[in-house]
């Protein structure tokens, strides 16, 4: 389509049942918002929204950065996500979905145990 384009960033502050996805909407024709949308699951639903299990609206941007909070996620899981963004000229999506893992309980309590020696 080339008027609009968007990438995934990264997972950060990652914990046991939540992260910050974030991305970027690399163009959008005259900088026109598009609605961002974030899709993950526990496998990689490639291009088609239809096939995440989950599917959540960021907002609406221009061009720039953007980020989400998910929360009540399931703790030590392999997840991936991938960011789709819509406007009046159709449905994009990143070239690629990113991987990331919630904490485990295990891995928090020996980060702790390690902390306190």
């Amino acid at each position: 389509q080339g008027l609009l384009a968007v990438a995934n960033g990264v997972a950060a502050g990652v914990d046991r049942t939540s992260v910050t996805l974030s991305g970027k909407v690399l163009y959008a024709v005259s900088n026109a918002a598009a609605t961002v949308y974030i899709a993950w699951g526990a496998a990689d639903g490639g291009e088609s929204t239809n096939l995440w299990d989950h599917v959540v609206s960021a907002g609406a941007f221009g061009a720039g950065a953007f980020s989400h909070t998910l929360t009540g996620l399931a703790s030590g899981q392999p997840l991936y996500f991938r960011v789709f963004a819509v406007n009046a000229e159709g449905l994009v999506s990143s070239h690629v979905s990113t991987p990331f893992d919630t904490e485990s309980l295990l891995g928090s309590v020996r980060a702790t145990v390690l902390m306190v020696k």
